[in-house]
C-alpha cells in the first residue's frame, strides 16, 4: 500500500510540474495563438501550418489550413456541415469512435468539440481530443492525445493547453488594454 501511495504522490507532482511550468506562447496565424508546454516544431505545406510536441503525457498538435484560395464564403449556418465534414475526415483516418461532441465558441467563434479513441496505430496515444474552429478562412485543428493510463495525469494541461487557444490580432489586443 505504501508503495502505491508514494506512486501517486510522485505522478501528482509531475503533473504539477508539467502544469505549472512556463509555456511558450505561438502565434500559429495572425489572428490566433496558443500555449505549448515547449516550443513546437513547425511544419509548412502549402496552405497549411502544423505545430507539433510531446511531453511525458501528451501530444499537442496545431494544424492551420489556409482555405483563402478556395474561394467558399461560407456562412455562419453552413459550419456544421463544415465541421461534420472534419469530424468524419478524423475519424474514418484514425478508424477512430466518437466518444463525446459539443458545440463550443471562443471569442465569439464557434466551433466544436471531440472526444475519441482510435487504437489504429499503437505507437500513438489512444484517447484523443479536437477542436475544430473557422476563422478568417483558415481551418484551424487543435489536438491533444493521450493514453487512457495518463488521462488524469494530463488533464490539467489539456485544459491549460485548450483554453490558451485566442482569436483576434495583436492590435485588438493591444487596444483592448488601452
Amino acid at each position: 500500500m505504501k508503495i502505491f501511495t508514494n506512486l501517486i504522490i510522485l505522478l501528482a507532482l509531475a503533473a504539477n510540474v508539467c502544469y505549472s511550468q512556463t509555456w511558450k506562447t505561438i502565434d500559429i496565424a495572425e489572428f490566433a495563438r496558443i500555449d505549448f508546454p515547449v516550443l513546437p516544431e513547425i511544419s509548412n505545406a502549402p496552405q497549411e501550418l502544423i505545430f507539433n510536441i510531446s511531453d511525458s503525457s501528451a501530444l499537442y498538435m496545431v494544424t492551420v489550413r489556409d482555405l483563402s484560395t478556395r474561394n467558399l464564403n461560407l456562412t455562419p449556418d453552413q459550419l456544421p456541415e463544415v465541421y461534420r465534414g472534419v469530424i468524419e475526415g478524423t475519424l474514418n483516418r484514425s478508424k477512430g469512435q466518437l466518444l463525446e461532441q459539443r458545440d463550443i465558441e471562443i471569442d465569439g467563434n464557434p466551433g466544436v468539440e471531440i472526444l475519441y479513441i482510435s487504437n489504429d496505430n499503437l505507437h500513438l496515444p489512444e484517447l484523443r481530443s479536437k477542436r475544430v474552429f473557422l476563422v478568417k478562412q483558415h481551418l484551424i485543428n487543435i489536438d491533444f492525445w493521450t493514453t487512457e493510463d495518463l488521462k488524469q495525469i494530463a488533464e490539467l494541461n489539456k485544459i491549460k493547453y485548450f483554453n490558451s487557444f485566442e482569436i483576434g490580432s495583436k492590435t485588438d489586443e493591444s487596444s483592448k488594454a488601452e
